[in-house]
């Protein structure tokens, strides 16, 4: 799972995009500066690794408070509030997705001896099933 959680920002430019991954292990923090490798895969840098979602907000929040350009208290307390808001929802959509995929894995194995050895009844469950999947695809195809 990946989720878009906000740009770094250094010397008023951006230098790249932050993003919380997880696997059934553990949730990383990953900044990708939009470069590519010689094999053609995206290059990024881990900024950490954690094993519960609390610490790895805690370690976002962080990141953006020091990227806050505030010189009063008062903004500070509003960039805090604002950054702390923003990540909630970034929090939801992430929570959302893996409930989402965990409820797909879940139901695949029920209903895995159904599918035939070409995966084709595979794909028509999944999408008679799970109509949020293929929704962006079908938006960016218009």
């Amino acid at each position: 799972m990946k989720v878009f959680i906000g740009e770094t920002i250094a010397d008023g430019e951006v230098k790249g995009k932050l993003f919380l991954e997880s696997d059934s292990m553990q949730f990383i923090i990953r900044e990708y500066n939009g470069k590519v490798s010689e094999k053609g895969v995206e290059i990024s840098k881990n900024i950490g690794y954690f094993t519960d979602i609390k610490s790895a907000l805690n370690r976002l929040i962080r990141i953006k408070i020091m990227q806050s350009e505030a010189t009063t208290l008062t903004g500070l307390h509003e960039d805090i509030a604002r950054i702390e808001a923003d990540i909630e929802s970034k929090l939801t959509e992430f929570t959302s997705a893996e409930r989402k995929l965990s409820a797909l894995e879940e139901a695949i194995r029920d209903y895995e001896p159904m599918f035939d050895s070409s995966a084709q009844g595979l794909v028509a469950w999944i999408e008679s099933t799970c109509p949020w999947i293929g929704e962006k695809e079908a938006d960016a195809r218009g």
